[in-house]
């Protein structure tokens, strides 16, 4: 039985410009929505394949140094400085040197289109294309240890970073993406692309199976979203001429993309119309910014905020770090004052909203007596 590496160098030059082809695109995935774009392999996935290849028999190596050269071929800088200078080699311990055929104009040249001074002898500028040549990740591997020949670190990076990303995704979103059930990966551990590959072509029988699917499940959630606002608008107005959907709103964002934790559409509308009140109507965008300019200001004179008290406990010596786990001042003065105030940012700013719009609604009644204007004026809920 012939292998793979057995055919003859046309065969396997048709099949690396096949492989290289395919890997670069244009792909099919590029058209979906941006949140499905991680179905389909990337060209990190193509990296993966190569030195899995790379690995699979030493035999393969030929095979291997044509993709790689198609796949990540040398830019133009690369090319001249290749040409022109000599890279160390532990080997034989040499320096970084120019070849004997670099005349001082070709390394010159080779400055200018790296963007770098063009001044000075061979030597200086021999230091200047290193710089480049080690900036730009242009060091390949061409030892006879090498795993996968003729592939630059800049793109053994590129695809080691994009595999860390992925770990970083939550598993559901892996799981949308791949459109495979909740619970189908584990969720105690980053999620596998391999893995969440194999089950979704188990379950789609192709990738042109699975992109259908994406592309049905993607209409179906823009046409609930399309819905869902005409709807909450369509209530806005029943309720109030002029309201319209909050473009900064969450809760209006998240009644429109369906978020299992979102309001029911009448008290979406409740909360709507009261802003629109507080904003056109009262002075509560002024008292709410009163009040955390306030809370800033003597956040920094008194140190009330964690933060702060850390950093003059750092200066005093109390504490050595700011990430020191000793209880911070704001807890040890609450207990002094039998009491304390362990409200995070958010509380605060919940708290600072509440008496804002408690003010703002007292200084408008006392604004405007008249019942037929408060009934004209009024909230629903503000009646209730």
């Amino acid at each position: 039985m012939t292998s793979l590496v057995d055919l003859p160098d046309s065969c396997l030059s048709c099949i690396a410009d096949a492989f290289c082809s395919h890997a670069k695109g244009p792909h099919h995935y590029l058209d979906w929505p941006p949140r499905y774009a991680i179905s389909s392999p990337t060209m990190a996935d193509h990296i993966r394949d190569v030195f899995v290849l790379a690995l699979s028999s030493k035999t393969a190596r030929p095979f291997v140094e044509m993709i790689t050269e198609r796949l990540d071929p040398p830019c133009e800088v690369e090319s001249m400085c290749r040409n022109l200078i000599e890279a160390p080699d532990e080997a034989f311990r040499t320096q970084w040197c120019e070849k004997n055929s670099a005349k001082h104009a070709a390394l010159k040249e080779a400055c200018k289109r790296a963007s770098v001074p063009v001044s000075g002898n061979k030597h200086a500028l021999v230091k200047r294309l290193r710089v480049v040549w080690l900036q730009r990740g242009m060091t390949r591997g061409n030892g006879p240890r090498t795993l996968v020949p003729g592939l630059s670190l800049n793109c053994v990076d590129q695809a080691k970073d994009e595999y860390r990303r992925f770990a970083l995704r939550p598993v559901r979103q892996v799981e949308q993406a791949f459109g495979l059930d909740p619970g189908t990966l584990r969720g105690d551990r980053p999620p596998s692309r391999s893995e969440a590959r194999t089950k979704s072509l188990a379950k789609y029988g192709s990738v042109r199976g699975l992109r259908d699917h994406l592309i049905r499940a993607e209409d179906d959630r823009m046409r609930g979203i399309r819905t869902r606002r005409r709807e909450l608008q369509e209530a806005l107005s029943a309720r109030r001429p002029g309201l319209v959907v909050r473009p900064d709103s969450e809760i209006c964002r998240k009644y429109i993309e369906g978020d299992p934790s979102s309001y029911s559409l009448p008290r979406v509308v409740d909360v709507v119309e009261e802003m629109d009140f507080l904003y056109k109507m009262t002075l509560y965008p002024t008292l709410l910014r009163s009040a955390r300019a306030y809370d800033r200001s003597t956040d920094r004179e008194f140190g009330s905020d964690a933060y702060w008290r850390k950093r003059d406990m750092v200066k005093d010596g109390l504490i050595e770090t700011m990430d020191d786990d000793t209880p911070d001042a704001s807890d040890v003065e609450g207990e002094e004052n039998g009491g304390g105030s362990s409200l995070t940012e958010e509380e605060r700013e919940e708290v600072r909203r509440r008496v804002a719009k408690e003010k703002a609604l007292r200084l408008w009644l006392e604004a405007h007596p008249s019942e037929e204007v408060r009934e004209r004026n009024l909230p629903r809920t503000f009646f209730s």
